[in-house]
């Protein structure tokens, strides 16, 4: 049994049905034997007798091929359950992890996984969130550049304005020295 658990799905479910074989060839051989012992004893002196002991022994192997037939109909569905539980929990994982990451989330830390199909997509999922997470903190910082950059232009767009118009008050003043608006008197 120990090293059942050391297999990964697969090989625990080719090991359960391994033992289910061979449990049911253990009460096959068994039934075999209770079918030869039948046998024998239809060499009993009396014939009644013998029928007797054959009927007997012919119920007896209905009982244990039905509880044998009921034991592995049990089996197989507890079997079935298990390995339906086995690929649909991880898978429900991921669905919630990737709808996680759908809505924005990207601070999402998926555990580590054994190393099956389902372990290698939850594996993909984390790496993917990390590189979208990666990228928006590059587009958030080239965001910050523009705008610093966009920033520093209205300002500079501000400072050359004022530049301007320094310049043609001063060019104005320069024109027209004494404050007058162009004529001047002669007279």
């Amino acid at each position: 049994m120990k090293i059942l658990h050391q297999l990964d799905t697969s090989g625990k479910l080719l090991a359960a049905f391994a033992v289910i074989l061979a449990l049911t060839a253990l009460l096959a051989l068994h039934a075999l034997s209770r079918m030869h012992d039948m046998m024998l004893l239809t060499a009993l002196p009396s014939k009644q007798e013998a029928m007797q002991r054959a009927v007997e022994l012919y119920n007896g192997a209905q009982v244990v091929t039905f509880s044998l037939l009921a034991g592995m109909m049990a089996g197989g569905s507890l079997l079935a359950l298990w390995l339906a539980r086995s690929i649909t929990s991880p898978l429900q994982q991921a669905m919630q992890v990737a709808q996680r990451i759908a809505s924005g989330d990207l601070g999402t830390r998926i555990p580590p996984q054994p190393d099956n199909q389902t372990g290698r997509l939850l594996l993909a999922m984390q790496e993917m969130n990390d590189s979208l997470l990666g990228i928006v903190g590059q587009v958030q910082g080239g965001a910050r550049a523009i705008g610093g950059a966009a920033d520093e232009i209205a300002d500079g767009n501000q400072d050359l304005s004022s530049r301007t118009e320094q310049q043609a008050s001063a060019q104005g003043r320069a024109r027209h020295p004494t404050g007058r608006s162009g004529t001047q008197d002669d007279g």
